[in-house]
């Protein structure tokens, strides 16, 4: 099976400093087989680098170490494709209508539906904890996703 994590699960991945979640996050990827897959997206590196150029001088060298950490670390770092465009549309229009959101509103989702779309289109489970992705599923059922922390 393929697992697709979002930038929130990454961090916690590598941020010990938080102790229960780091411990609890690890011990499933423990759980899963050698044939499993972890991936990440292109999207969370972008992000990873967004947090890396506005933390604070004392939180920078953690974050490029996590970056780093990330690129060894995951089987796959997934791109973003044409094929998984329709979906996000469809998703967003969906997200939006259910939702009653505004366009203003609806841009702080956008790295969130493509990260969906891209496990829907590579057959990944979506790994993250934000409850964004709880809303999407109920509207749109082929997203596959899991919480592995309890926030």
């Amino acid at each position: 099976m393929k697992f697709l994590f979002d930038s929130d699960m990454v961090n916690i991945m590598y941020d010990d400093q938080r102790k229960m979640h780091h411990d609890a996050l690890h011990r499933k990827i423990s759980e899963l087989r050698n044939k499993d897959s972890l991936q990440i997206s292109i999207l969370v590196l972008y992000e990873l680098e967004y947090s890396f150029f506005n933390a604070p001088n004392y939180k920078k060298q953690f974050i490029r170490n996590t970056i780093i950490s990330a690129l060894n670390d995951f089987d796959a770092i997934i791109s973003l494709d044409a094929e998984t465009a329709p979906i996000f549309g469809e998703m967003k229009a969906m997200l939006k209508q259910k939702k009653r959101l505004t366009r203003k509103q609806m841009r702080k989702h956008n790295i969130d539906i493509m990260l969906a779309s891209t496990a829907i289109c590579t057959s990944s489970v979506l790994i993250s904890s934000d409850s964004i992705y709880s809303d999407i599923s109920e509207l749109y059922p082929l997203l596959r996703f899991e919480k592995w922390i309890k926030e």
